[in-house]
């Protein structure tokens, strides 16, 4: 209830925040980023005979900061010009099963797998660019970018956090 606020009837204000880190940095998995709330002002917790910033109440809100793995991959490019043969096996980390979304070049679902306890792969793939949306267990999601050349070429791999 909000005492002082010259409003009718029972008042509930609901205040949200949000909290963002930058990317998680080894080491960093499982800091506290817990945070307490101290509701100091005009008394506005309890009764109108309450004294400002005396015993309001101090809401604490737990949480840990949780990295999510960007999974691995290992690929084969194609082996001669032509033959669409290449090949991508992708890893996922952190908390079994995953799903995996695969995409072409264009954007275009080409697979989806889900709740998978391992490691999922494509193969026959002519050269392009292909991602793959890996998302754990826990909601962690990362997406990994890998290149298949035509025969012969050195592959470019690339991760992209979401």
């Amino acid at each position: 209830m909000n005492f002082g606020d010259n409003c009718d009837g029972n008042v509930n204000w609901e205040f949200c925040w949000e909290a963002t880190s930058v990317d998680c940095l080894p080491g960093q998995n499982g800091d506290d980023l817990s945070v307490s709330v101290e509701t100091y002002a005009d008394g506005e917790t309890g009764s109108w005979t309450n004294i400002a910033c005396q015993n309001d109440p101090i809401f604490a809100f737990s949480a840990s900061l949780t990295c999510c793995p960007p999974p691995t991959e290992v690929h084969t490019d194609e082996t001669c010009l032509g033959e669409e043969d290449g090949t991508i096996t992708i890893t996922g980390l952190g908390s079994a099963p995953w799903d995996y979304v695969w995409f072409d070049s264009n954007g275009n679902t080409i697979q989806t797998s889900n709740n998978t306890n391992g490691t999922d792969n494509m193969t026959g793939l002519a050269p392009g660019i292909y991602d793959v949306s890996v998302i754990d267990n826990d909601g962690c999601a990362q997406t990994i970018q890998v290149t298949i050349l035509p025969g012969g070429q050195a592959s470019i791999v690339g991760i992209f956090h979401n």
